[in-house]
C-alpha cells in the first residue's frame, strides 16, 4: 500500500486488498458527533443562539470579530504550511475598517 487509503492521489493503490479499499472510518466534526446532555449538537445550538440574535436584533454570543479571531489563525496557519512553515503574521480584523 503507498500510502493510508491508497496512492495518494484518492484511488487506492493496486496492492490494496478489495476488502480494505473501502475501509476509511467515517470522520464527523466534533461539533456534529458531541450531542448535549439536551440532544442538540453545538452547531444547532450555535445556529439557533445566532438566528434569534437576527430575529430580535441583538448582538449575536459570538460577533464578527469573534469569530474571525478563532478563524483566522487556523487559515494563515495552512497557508504557512504550505510555505513550508514560515511565520506568517495573523492580521487584526479589527483595524479593517
Amino acid at each position: 500500500m503507498t500510502c493510508a487509503y491508497g496512492t495518494g492521489k484518492g484511488h487506492p493503490s493496486p496492492d490494496t486488498p478489495p476488502n480494505r479499499r473501502d475501509a476509511r472510518p467515517a470522520i464527523q466534526p466534533p461539533s456534529m458527533s458531541h450531542r448535549r446532555p439536551d440532544g442538540r449538537s453545538d452547531l444547532e445550538v450555535m445556529v439557533e443562539e445566532f438566528a434569534e440574535s437576527v430575529r430580535k436584533d441583538t448582538k449575536p454570543p459570538i460577533d464578527l470579530y469573534e469569530s474571525l479571531d478563532m478563524t483566522l489563525p487556523g487559515i494563515i496557519a495552512h497557508q504557512s504550511g504550505l510555505k513550508g512553515g514560515v511565520k506568517l503574521e495573523v492580521p487584526n480584523s479589527r483595524a479593517w475598517h
